[in-house]
């Protein structure tokens, strides 16, 4: 099992004992062989600890969870560690005894260990990287390995070892902190509002989503030149967000004033919040265009404000009329002319409250057509004209159309208060003595509903704001006709219930053509009746 060590007595205590006595032959014999003993006893002793020792360095090997494992230069493998060996799927000790290196790596992998790592390790530097094993079960592990060689006496490489390390689970880790941060930019680009993150200390633009380059305008050169600061419209504002946010870490929110790169301003909702990031304090601001919303509340108050106004009008009148109706003793005739003008402001007041109300319900999708009926076009028209007959002064209202007109399939009661809105619009605007002609057409598969004026039409600009809730015309002249700016948006409503569109068009008369445009249903027959003339031709 193991050969003995050279030894030789020492001299010196030989020859205290041959001064001190003589020694027989036979004495001198068993001296000999008791020393021999001796040193036998010995090496035995110093055997037995260097096997311990090797056992102990055996187990330290084998409890390691690195897999270890030594080779020949021919690629014998001559050992591996119990984690080596489960990670391969050996069954147990020895199992890798007659196994070559080569048999656990993929067949792609095996001109790179010939051609890069066993040149590198012979040469007497270690490789490390990360490699595939091929386990015994088929399964391909990624693994990172640190191969080196084990030089003999003379310095020269003798055996290749390998420390392999199974990073599956770092594989996973990464790949699901990559997924994460995938997740992270998608959200962060599809992100409808813009963000934009700060560093506290310099007031530097770190990072921006889309929104942001599209909310501002600047270009990814154009962030890393400005400071958070340089977007505010008052820089001072925004001193005072960020020193209020860093000493009470609270979420600030405000709505601020920023500016583009063009120069032109934008009303922004900001809220601004801080967080350490790698252990510098940061910024992130969350900015919402509210120039629109700004817009609408602004309309909203005017509205309020007009709403008031043309409902106190008609109370105003009717109160007065009614007051004095009371407290003085009239004509027949008399009263019935109050009580006519009571009337018609009665009308005024429910056709307003009726233009809310309808407006409001065809919004939130109540008053979609259910059951749509047969609608007469021509009594409609007539019916129409009648409501505004009796203005004496105001423009001429006539009936243009052909003398037979299809049935519309639909809702009678919104079609008609369409119309209303758009010959009231009209006769608001026409100017006195002129004719304003309320007419249909059909074209095809659809009807035109329309009401011509000779007024002072409407620019292109502004042809589709007008059907916009509460938007307002007003003249370059300074004259303001009374309205909620509800009218035409109830119109355009109307419309789309009935699968149709509503719009303007400039007059062949110079003035507006509010053009009511619905498609015909053809499982309906066409209704062919005689236009009846007005009793005059006009009211």
């Amino acid at each position: 099992m193991f050969s003995l060590p050279p030894f030789s007595l020492d001299p010196q205590p030989v020859a205290v004992l041959a001064a001190g006595a003589t020694f027989s032959h036979v004495g001198m014999l068993s001296f000999f062989l008791l020393a021999i003993v001796a040193i036998l006893l010995v090496s035995v002793f110093r055997c037995r600890q260097t096997e311990r020792r090797l056992q102990i360095y055996r187990k330290f090997v084998d409890s390691s969870d690195q897999g270890m494992g030594v080779a020949a230069l021919n690629g014998d493998i001559l050992f591996m560690n119990s984690a080596l060996r489960q990670l391969l799927g050996l069954a147990g000790p020895d199992s890798e005894s007659e196994r070559r290196v080569a048999e656990f790596y993929p067949e792609t992998l095996r001109p790179f260990l010939v051609e890069t790592v066993l040149p590198q390790v012979r040469s007497g530097k270690s490789w490390r990287g990360e490699l595939e094993l091929l386990a015994s079960t088929g399964e391909v592990i990624p693994t990172e390995q640190t191969v080196f060689a084990i030089a003999d006496e003379q310095g020269r490489p003798s055996l290749l070892a390998n420390i392999v390390v199974d990073i599956r689970e770092r594989r996973r880790i990464d790949e699901a902190l990559r997924d994460s941060e995938a997740k992270y930019h998608r959200l962060f680009s599809a992100e409808r509002d813009a963000i934009v993150v700060i560093d506290a200390k310099s007031d530097a633009i770190v990072e921006v989503n889309e929104a942001a380059e599209r909310l501002y305008g600047w270009e990814d050169e154009g962030w890393k030149e400005i400071a958070f600061s340089e977007l505010f419209v008052d820089v001072g504002v925004a001193t005072t967000l960020r020193e209020d946010l860093l000493s009470q870490d609270e979420n600030a929110l405000r709505i601020v004033e920023h500016r583009r790169a063009d120069g032109s301003r934008v009303t922004t909702d900001l809220s601004l919040s801080s967080f350490i990031w790698r252990g510098r304090p940061m910024l992130v601001a969350i900015v919402r265009d509210v120039s629109a919303r700004t817009s609408v509340e602004q309309l909203k108050d005017e509205m309020l404000s007009s709403v008031s106004h043309e409902m106190r009008t008609p109370l105003t009148a009717m109160f007065g009329f009614t007051e004095f109706m009371i407290k003085n003793e009239l004509e027949r005739p008399q009263q019935l002319e109050y009580l006519d003008i009571v009337y018609r402001e009665g009308e005024r007041l429910r056709d307003l409250i009726d233009n809310l109300l309808n407006l409001q319900r065809l919004r939130a999708g109540f008053s979609e057509i259910q059951n749509p009926q047969p609608v007469a076009v021509l009594p409609l028209l007539h019916e129409v004209t009648s409501l505004f007959c009796r203005a004496e002064e105001s423009p001429q209202l006539q009936i243009a159309a052909p003398g037979d007109l299809p049935v519309l399939m639909g809702d009678e009661e919104k079609l008609l208060q369409a119309l209303k809105n758009y010959v009231s619009n009209a006769l608001k605007y026409a100017p006195q003595e002129s004719i304003v002609i309320l007419g249909a057409q059909q074209d095809d598969e659809v009807l035109d509903l329309y009401v011509d004026d000779a007024g002072p039409g409407i620019p292109t600009t502004d042809r589709e704001k007008i059907f916009k809730r509460f938007y307002r015309l007003d003249r370059e002249s300074g004259q303001r006709i009374g309205g909620t700016g509800l009218g035409l948006a109830l119109v355009r409503e109307v419309a789309r219930v009935h699968g149709g569109v509503a719009g303007v068009e400039r007059s062949s008369r110079g003035g507006s053509r509010f053009y009511l445009r619905l498609p015909l249903s053809t499982d309906v027959p066409v209704v062919r009746e005689k236009l009846p003339p007005p009793p005059s031709g006009t009211c």
